[in-house]
């Protein structure tokens, strides 16, 4: 055995024995969980759009229509994720399902946002091992501007304590490009954080889940940090901070 080959044996050996030290499979070891897309939810779909260019500079690109939930999006790319302007489609007069909802929000806000992974299967089990309600992953499609259409399989993760704090998670198909490789550039992600009364109970779950979101003790709140080519912002549950 050559020394490379012996490197290669010790690396396999270490990874084992941290697998085992960890208590947890190697497939769960080997699963990959990222932050897919924040959703910033708007009354007005247009205006919402208009005024998330304005910040940023950068234009959000009409993204398509979700057809029986009433709600439509813009996107632009942060980098390995992207940001989804959601709001009533503005071609259900008066707004249907989700878009009702949105249409009567007070101003924009973010929502939820959702955690991509190789494994959607996996993640729901470690899900419901964690004491959440996790359905099935149901496949979704969405026909793009260009005639494209996207596939992936979904599934929500619900707590009675925790709403939309609790991400949804996507499995994108290995045919459909990541919005965020074709969505407009020039933002840059930069941190995802949230804060809850229950701070530690909800870090519990973003730790079984292995979610890369900080969680911190206060008022319910999310807080996305942007990079943009008009400077850094701090986008919220409440609204735009600076």
């Amino acid at each position: 055995m050559n020394g490379i080959a012996k490197i290669k044996q010790a690396l396999i050996g270490i990874a084992a024995y941290l697998i085992a030290l960890s208590g947890l499979s190697p497939v769960a070891v080997a699963q990959e969980v990222e932050i897919d897309h924040v959703l910033w939810g708007v009354p007005d779909l247009a205006a919402g759009a208009a005024e998330m260019a304005d910040l940023t500079g950068v234009d959000p690109v009409f993204g398509g229509v979700h057809p029986g939930r009433g709600s439509a999006n813009y996107l632009f790319s942060m980098g390995s994720s992207y940001l989804e302007v959601i709001g009533p489609d503005p071609d259900e007069d008066p707004p249907i399902g989700r878009g009702a909802g949105l249409a009567v929000l007070d101003g924009p806000e973010i929502q939820t946002f959702a955690i991509r992974t190789n494994d959607i299967d996996g993640l729901i089990a470690r899900a419901r091992a964690a004491g959440l309600t996790a359905g099935d992953a149901e496949p979704g499609s969405r026909a793009t501007p260009s005639g494209a259409v996207l596939h992936w399989r979904a599934t929500t993760f619900e707590s009675p304590d925790f709403g939309g704090f609790i991400p949804f998670a996507i499995q994108w198909s290995p045919d459909s490009p990541h919005p965020a490789t074709t969505s407009p550039a020039g933002v840059e992600f930069v941190s995802l954080a949230v804060t809850h009364p229950k701070a530690a109970e909800l870090a519990r779950i973003y730790e079984a889940l292995a979610i890369p979101v900080e969680v911190s003790p206060g008022e319910p709140n999310f807080m996305l940090t942007i990079d943009t080519p008009n400077g850094r912002h701090v986008l919220t549950g409440k609204g735009i901070a600076e």
